[in-house]
This record gives C-alpha cells, structure tokens and sequence, in this order.
C-alpha cells in the first residue's frame, strides 16, 4: 500500500524546508506545486489556469505513485483535503496530511516578506498584510487525525514528529 504523505499550508509557514527535510530523512521524492508552477509560468499564461493545471499533475503523479506501490511527499497548499484523502484511498492509498503552521506572525511575516527580495513565478504576493487581505483568513484548519505542526520549534523536532506520526498511523 502507498503512502502519500502530503504537507500543506500557508505560503511562509515552511513547508518547503519541513518536506526538504522529511525528504531527506525518509529519502522520497517531492512533488511541490511550487516547482510545477514556476515550471509551466511561460507556458500558460493565466493564473487560475496554471493552478488547475499543477494541481491535475499533482493528481496524476500521485495515481502514478500509487500504481507503482511506491510512497512520495506532496508539498502543496492544499486549503481542503476531504477529496485528496477520499481519492487516494479510493485508489488504494494512505493519504497522510501534515499542517504547517507559524504560530508567531512576526516570524512568519519576515519569512514570507523575504520573497520581495527575488521573488519566484508562484510568489505573486511579497507583501505579508497583502497576502492576509488576498485570503481574508490566513490560518488553515486541520482535519481529523491530521498532523498539526507549528515552525516556530526547532526543525529537527519536527522531523522526528513527522516521522512518528507517519509510523504510529501505518
């Protein structure tokens, strides 16, 4: 049986460096949105397209995954998983979703404030108030039996609750 494990979350809560790090640790691939979007930015020319284009990738390299009985990361921003989790586990998959949060928003302001200096294609807003006016509520609920875990502790603390959460659940 595959296991999808999938971080999510807020732009600028560390996604990226908790699934960089997770990655490592359990040495799996990552399918980031991210990359997907800046990737096809040339390509595709309006916004909500490219978005829907990433997130039918994601999907597919994710039913590829699990044809293979292989396991992988998905970093994503998934806002609402109900679909994924049943889509996955449709497809005879484990689908385990871990929220990164910032709890301190003046840590998490600076981090997200750092993309005015070189932004990326995906990094549209740099302005951390812009992005809280943009979604209106800039925190993302959790789910039932999801993994929260807040970035303001140390990342090598996260990694091992990563990693129990993901065995403790198997």
């Amino acid at each position: 049986m595959s296991l999808i494990i999938l971080i999510r979350g807020r732009a600028g809560v560390g996604k990226t460096t908790l699934s960089n790090e997770l990655g490592k640790e359990l040495k799996l691939p990552i399918i980031r949105k991210d990359d997907i979007y800046d990737s096809i930015f040339n390509y595709i020319q309006d916004h909500h397209t490219r978005n829907q284009f990433c997130y039918e990738l994601i999907y597919q390299m994710i039913k590829t995954t699990l044809d293979c009985k292989a396991d992988i990361l998905v970093d994503a921003p998934f806002s609402e998983i109900s679909e994924l989790q049943e889509w996955v586990t449709k497809h005879g998959g484990v689908l385990k979703p871990i929220l990164c949060i910032c709890s301190d928003e003046e840590l998490w302001a600076h981090r997200f404030n750092q993309r005015e200096i070189n932004p990326k294609p995906n990094q549209m807003i740099t302005n951390f108030e812009e992005m809280k006016k943009h979604y209106g509520d800039s925190r993302i609920n959790g789910v039932e039996g999801e993994l929260i875990l807040d970035s303001v502790h140390d990342l090598k603390v996260l990694i091992e609750q990563s990693k129990q959460y993901i065995q403790y659940n198997l």
